[in-house]
């Protein structure tokens, strides 16, 4: 029931994100974090109205549906309203040049949080405790994936907006700003990381075991911090260039016939259990930020321009 409400809430933001209107779905969320913490309080603990875990689940939901909403009522009545048209059955044309813009996107980002998935059915194999850790690690990088994918989305608007402006010059000198920033972030995410090592555990649960597990793998974890904030910029670099299907010929790949069978080797054959498993993910990342930085810079600015036209004009055409 949720989801579909997600989905137009993110359509809607990079709709208002395409027109430089950054503070937008922030506000929204901004505004809505309490609302659902309420709810969510209401519909599980209420003595009277409470059902239990079923509310939480029924909070997000309402919480999912508003986001969409507020973000149509802001884009009507106080800005964005500049580029639309209101509805109409013209929504229905122009499909196929979004379809191949947008698939090559889905599996650019599904093969990198599948993979990460898959490390989570595979730590079960290991016991309870190193599929807690699991669950600790796949928390802390899902939260420290936020900064690189930030400025992902900043750098594929930046770029973007340049080739749409006809201005490949700018666009490349946003494309070198975005990765230095992001190395600059990597290296200070990896730093954090390293320094908490042995105690951020406790943040999650106050079993020892778990609480080594976790220690072991972090500083996995921080070294590919920079290789993991790089592979997310230089694939917004990618996404604005609208080249996002070079993305998903190298991370398909990268994930599944690099990372999974390392993993898979260094968790069960050598015994490295949970370590062995980020080992490959880490690898990966390595192999998908260094091949995709080399296609950034080897771009041919001028013609990645003329590309953007050409699908502009073809549109037109259709």
């Amino acid at each position: 029931m949720s989801s579909p409400g997600y989905a137009l809430f993110e359509a809607g933001k990079k709709f208002v994100q395409c027109q430089g209107i950054y503070h937008a779905g922030t506000a929204i969320l901004l505004a809505l974090v309490p609302l659902n913490a309420v709810m969510t309080y209401v519909l599980v603990r209420h003595p009277t109205i409470g059902i239990g875990f079923f509310g939480a689940a029924v909070s997000v939901a309402i919480s999912n549906w508003l986001m969409p909403l507020s973000l149509f009522l802001y884009v009507r009545f106080i800005n964005g309203y500049q580029c639309w048209s209101g509805f109409s059955k013209d929504g229905f044309r122009d499909w196929g040049p979004m379809l191949r813009l947008a698939v090559p996107g889905v599996v650019m980002i599904e093969a990198e949080f599948l993979a990460f998935e898959l490390l989570t059915l595979f730590a079960s194999y290991f016991g309870t405790q190193a599929l807690a850790a699991q669950a600790v690690l796949a928390t802390l990088s899902s939260l420290l994936y936020q900064v690189p994918f930030a400025i992902g989305i900043a750098s594929c608007m930046r770029v973007g907006h340049h080739i749409g402006a006809g201005f490949p010059q700018n666009a490349k000198i946003s494309s070198k700003a975005a990765l230095t920033i992001g190395t600059v972030f990597g290296l200070l995410n990896g730093v954090v990381l390293t320094l908490v090592k042995d105690k951020i555990g406790y943040c999650f649960t106050d079993d020892i075991g778990v609480i080594k597990h976790v220690g072991r793998v972090l500083p996995v974890l921080a070294l590919f911090q920079v290789a993991d904030v790089l592979a997310s910029v230089s694939g917004g670099i990618l996404r604005g260039q609208g080249r996002q299907y070079i993305s998903s010929y190298i991370q398909t790949p990268a994930y599944y016939a690099v990372a999974m069978p390392v993993s898979l080797s260094t968790a069960f054959l050598l015994k490295w259990e949970v370590v062995g498993l980020w080992v490959g993910v880490a690898l990966a990342l390595v192999i998908v930020a260094g091949l995709q930085i080399v296609v950034v810079y080897m771009t041919k600015w001028n013609q990645v321009v003329e590309d953007a036209y050409s699908r502009t004009v073809d549109v037109n055409v259709e």
